[in-house]
């Protein structure tokens, strides 16, 4: 039974990426950087390389220089160092073929663009990848990804929406009042 993975924001750190103010507070932090490293090398050895075809792992080299070392634990870790904050097509999306099914995996967590008035769970390069990947003959085609991206203009303005109120934009928290019509 095949067995695919991609991480969300739980397996690296509860709403990674979900907004630029929560990116700001969090790389604030001093141990944020190395937290983002530990989790992603740990999704990489524990998971990743098994999504991977083995010349898909040949492909970046990385698989087999690990390999090489006694101790990858630095390599991994400078390797990590970008790769949760991702821009163009995504290391962690893959596709495979199962059978006459091709099922392709999407990361709308690591190249997710969270500038607000430019939110994008997936960019453009990545979505021209899916495209190319989707566009490949098959009998079936499988689409995966963490979070409901068919969905994304309501997940957007629903994120944009929590965004905007975190950010005060009517005001503090405090300052919401709701009237009761019983008391009327």
């Amino acid at each position: 039974v095949p067995v695919t993975m991609v991480f969300d924001d739980h397996e690296i750190h509860a709403e990674w990426r979900i907004s630029q103010g929560w990116l700001d507070e969090m790389n604030a932090e001093p141990w944020f950087d190395e937290h983002i490293r530990a989790g992603l090398a740990a999704y990489w050895v524990f998971q990743h390389i098994g999504n991977l075809s083995p010349e898909q792992l040949a492909e970046g080299g990385l698989y087999d220089e690990v390999r090489r070392r006694d101790d990858a634990g630095d390599l991994l870790a400078k390797r990590m160092d970008t790769e949760g904050r991702q821009t163009g097509h995504s290391r962690w999306s893959f596709a495979r073929d199962l059978g006459d099914a091709r099922l392709v995996v999407i990361d709308s967590r690591a190249g997710r663009q969270v500038t607000p008035g430019r939110r994008e769970l997936v960019h453009d390069e990545e979505w021209a990848w899916i495209d190319e990947q989707a566009t490949l003959p098959s009998r079936h085609l499988l689409l995966a990804s963490s979070v409901p991206f068919l969905l994304a203009p309501g997940l957007h303005h629903a994120e944009a929406f929590d965004e905007a109120l975190t950010d005060g934009a009517w005001g503090s928290p405090g300052d919401f009042s709701i009237s009761n019509s019983m008391e009327d």
